[in-house]
């Protein structure tokens, strides 16, 4: 019997060119090590999930072999490029918070419903324009400073965090097209939102500087 999951978290490991060799994995974790170099894991071209949260990884160019990829955790490392991972064709959520990531390319080239950019260098989100699939996006703490923020596509944005950041305007316009959106903002900051109840069939605004509580609404 081939091995399909394994967790290795939190064991010190810093040498993974071992794992090469179980190429029927189709979950892995190795979540807080001390790992730099995934070369190892190109050729688990059955992996379905995949969490190196807490590593020293720079480089992750490996990961565009895993075209079976659908749930990529790439937190809490040092990774400057995620542009690798655009080839992964079947990824759905990805999460890259707490890294030096400066700039995305084209969100076109992804099929993401849930994308974490938070705490993150990035001072420009043209990017998501024209993405007509992500319903969940996070850029807490990221550093933009573009006047807008462009959703022109999306059709069901159902989660949007952007908190404490130096955004000074929504422009309404260009969320026509969604059914619903949270916005999660500090409390201070509610002026910059609360025209939007106008313009959707429905807007749930949560003002708070805490953290959201996620609840269960019908429709």
């Amino acid at each position: 019997m081939q091995l399909r999951e394994l967790d290795l978290s939190v064991n010190n490991v810093s040498d993974i060119s071992e794992l090469s060799y179980l190429t029927a994995l189709q979950k892995l974790d190795l979540d807080a090590n001390r790992i730099a170099d995934i070369s190892a894991l190109s050729k688990l071209v059955k992996l379905q999930v995949l969490s190196v949260f807490g590593n020293q990884i720079m480089d992750i160019q490996y990961i565009s072999n895993l075209v079976n990829l659908e749930i990529s955790n790439i937190s809490n490392n040092q990774i400057i490029d995620i542009s690798a991972q655009r080839y992964i064709k079947q990824l759905r959520e990805l999460f890259m918070q707490n890294n030096q990531v400066v700039h995305i390319e084209s969100l076109a080239y992804f099929n993401l419903q849930y994308l974490d950019l938070s705490h993150n260098f990035i001072f420009d989100l043209q990017s998501i324009a024209y993405h007509k699939h992500i319903d969940g996006v996070d850029f807490c703490k990221s550093g933009i400073w573009n006047e807008q923020i462009y959703f022109y596509n999306t059709n069901t944005l159902y989660y949007i965090q952007y908190k404490y950041y130096h955004q000074k305007q929504i422009i309404h316009q260009v969320f026509h097209t969604l059914h619903f959106m949270i916005f999660v903002q500090q409390r201070q900051n509610k002026q910059l939102i609360t025209y939007a109840q106008f313009n959707y069939d429905f807007v749930l605004l949560v003002l708070t500087k805490y953290r959201l509580v996620f609840k269960d609404y019908n429709f």
